[in-house]
């Protein structure tokens, strides 16, 4: 987060304060001076607790603003702060150096992201889906939908989730409709690469075709199997 952007002075409006909760992707507002030193902290709930008082969206945020808010020294480490975070229920905590200046915030959802793998994933996209003939006529089966979203996708945000960020997708069957939707995975803010396969190789096959020889243990995924299993947890087990 670039904390500038949750930047208020003491005289901007409500109104003003709404917009930068919306945009800074925090849910909070900082109300600082010309010296960037923190004044008070604004949320959806300071705003709404304002209007109920009877003050309007024109109103300067002064009037509303937390002036006990908690914060940390820059030298808390991050597992400190998520520690005190976790015990008073906070989801942000503003850091501030020796002189009551902003200079950072911590983000409860930012600390709990999992930790992410250098380890690849290979999917199985390759297969010819037989079994669901018509459906899979003009369609490979990784990208039958549901709830409008391929098969593949859940599988690959699940993957993100769990913190990997690069991919192989072994695919020969109508591969050009799986390469077209995900292309090398920037959408997904990830890397994919594709493996494909000449003719169908199965599971071990296409594990063969390997660009380079893995250093980490793989996590091999079928493209037509949701699971509720934790990737995460499996790979801190076997890693």
């Amino acid at each position: 987060v670039n904390i500038k952007t949750l930047f208020l002075s003491v005289d901007a409006s409500l109104k003003e304060a709404i917009k930068t909760i919306e945009l800074g992707a925090a849910q909070i507002a900082l109300v600082v001076d010309e010296n960037e030193v923190l004044l008070g902290t604004l949320t959806d709930g300071d705003i709404r607790r304002g209007l109920l008082k009877g003050y309007d969206l024109q109103s300067p945020v002064g009037l509303v603003m937390n002036k006990g808010f908690c914060s940390l020294s820059e030298d808390f480490t991050e597992n400190r702060a998520m520690q005190l975070m976790n015990e008073k229920d906070f989801h942000q905590m503003p850091v501030i150096d020796s002189q009551g200046r902003v200079i950072r915030i911590y983000l409860m959802k930012e600390l709990l992201k999992p930790e992410k793998f250098p380890n690849f994933v290979v999917i199985m996209a390759g297969g010819e889906g037989h079994r669901l003939r018509p459906l899979t006529e003009n369609c490979p089966k990784p990208m039958l939908k549901i709830s409008d979203k391929p098969i593949l996708e859940i599988i690959l945000e699940q993957c993100i989730e769990a913190g990997f960020q690069n991919y192989y997708f072994s695919i020969n069957y109508l591969k050009e409709k799986i390469i077209n939707h995900f292309q090398d995975g920037s959408k997904w803010g990830v890397n994919i690469q594709y493996l494909e396969e000449k003719q169908p190789l199965g599971t071990a096959g296409a594990l063969s075709i390997l660009p380079v020889k893995p250093k980490n243990p793989l996590l091999v995924l079928n493209a037509d199997v949701l699971t509720r299993t934790d990737f995460n947890k499996l790979m801190l087990f076997h890693d």
